[in-house]
């Protein structure tokens, strides 16, 4: 199998932008979304998408869905990006995800990740709700907790019914 030199020569910058959306991923991610989440054409995605395989640092778990493996190349790619960019690209996965996974503790896990970074509306709050339990269940207190203090945080000072009951709700668990 040949390999190619693309991400290790200077990119262009659409090429950067679109590999700090994949180091943004926590893990796995479709080609749709990356479609989705960009203007960029399906053929220059397929192309850096080939040549991370290619390389080694992106996998492929089946048709379509790829992991990046490579941690020190995330960081590089994600220090590209300055915080209001970060900030838009975790709640553009957020909202994708509220939008495409079938709702269960697997979507609460996999939005918690990118909802822990963002402010939180009350429906993204009742997900980390959601992912906070999912994660208790899993003996994974350090991230419950995290869900459950970012919910305290971000409903912080605001007052009504159902505001109140959420912001109990998470102070009791």
């Amino acid at each position: 199998m040949k390999k190619t030199k693309k991400t290790n020569d200077l990119m262009h910058h659409d090429d950067q932008r679109l590999l700090s959306l994949i180091a943004v991923f926590e893990s796995d991610f479709s080609i749709d979304w990356l479609v989705g989440l960009t203007s960029y054409k399906i053929t220059g995605i397929l192309t850096i998408l080939e040549d991370g395989v290619q390389n080694g640092w992106l996998g492929s778990r089946e048709p379509g869905v790829y992991y990046l493996k490579d941690v020190k190349k995330r960081k590089k790619w994600i220090d590209l990006l300055n915080q209001r960019e970060k900030n838009e690209l975790h709640r553009k996965i957020a909202d994708l995800f509220l939008a495409e996974l079938s709702d269960d503790e697997n979507k609460a896990i996999q939005l918690s990740y990118h909802l822990l970074l963002i402010p939180c509306d009350i429906e993204k709050c009742l997900w980390l709700l959601k992912a906070g339990d999912a994660y208790r269940k899993i003996f994974r207190t350090d991230k419950a907790l995290q869900c459950y203090a970012k919910v305290l945080d971000d409903l912080e000072g605001l007052k009504g019914g159902e505001i109140d009951r959420i912001y109990t709700d998470a102070a009791l668990r």
